[in-house]
């Protein structure tokens, strides 16, 4: 009975005892009632963006505040920025593998010949001599027109009838008639018989133990036979047949 007569009170007496009684801050989510909170109950202008849910706002704007204005021009580009350090360098990476060969190239054109000359005479006439000196067995004229070193060789079967100190000697001269150079078979031999022997020498003519390069001219090439008193006297006859003489170009100092 006392419970019930408290509960008549308090319904009697309403809203007005809950406000008076109500302690601060004691009012929550759990006392308020699902959309007892309406429009009419929320101060203008006092809700922020973040008292709504993401993406609520983008919903309901375009409705309540009006279409989207058009985009605006572009600003100007900014200032460049300052470039940045260099990074280190990274590390190296593997090495590839070898590429295939190219394929050959054409073969170039043949270049202009050298300077070349090669002079060849055999079957001389048979030559005497009687005393000391030499006689012309074979000979030849040559005109390089580049500074050039000739090689002579020649030949020559050579009899006597007694001791003689006869040779082959090869002698070389300019137009002017200036001997340059006189290879030569080597040291006379003795002849002490009629028996003939066969003599033959080449070597690049030389003048005082030093190869002559003969500059461009004109040259007078002879091959002789010599008797000199050097292997016995020069009272023997010695004949020289079946001469010949070889002269070639061996090179050129330009």
């Amino acid at each position: 009975m006392v419970i019930a007569m408290v509960a008549l009170v308090v319904a009697a007496a309403g809203g007005g005892y809950a406000a008076a009684k109500l302690p601060k801050n004691s009012v929550g989510t759990a006392q308020l009632r699902n959309g007892s909170v309406t429009s009419a109950k929320v101060k203008n202008h006092s809700l922020l963006a973040v008292d709504f849910k993401p993406g609520q706002l983008e919903r309901v704007l375009p409705t309540a505040i009006g279409p989207t204005g058009p985009t605006g021009p572009s600003g100007a580009d900014g200032a460049t920025g300052p470039v940045g350090a260099t990074g280190a360098p990274g590390a190296s990476g593997p090495t590839g593998p070898v590429g295939d060969s190219g394929a050959q190239g054409p073969i170039g054109a043949q270049g202009a010949a050298g300077l070349s000359y090669g002079n060849t005479i055999v079957g001389a006439p048979t030559s005497s001599l009687t005393g000391c000196g030499t006689a012309d067995l074979a000979g030849i004229v040559i005109a390089p027109t580049l500074t050039s070193r000739i090689w002579i060789s020649g030949q020559a079967r050579l009899s006597a009838d007694g001791a003689t100190g006869a040779r082959l000697i090869a002698d070389v001269r300019t137009g002017g008639g200036s001997t340059l150079g006189s290879p030569d078979s080597g040291a006379p031999f003795p002849v002490t018989a009629t028996l003939p022997v066969q003599y033959i020498f080449g070597a690049v003519v030389f003048m005082a133990g030093t190869p002559v390069d003969l500059p461009p001219g004109t040259y007078n090439v002879r091959l002789q036979v010599e008797q000199t008193v050097g292997g016995g006297t020069c009272s023997p006859i010695v004949t020289a047949s079946g001469a010949g003489m070889t002269v070639l170009f061996v090179g050129t100092t330009q």
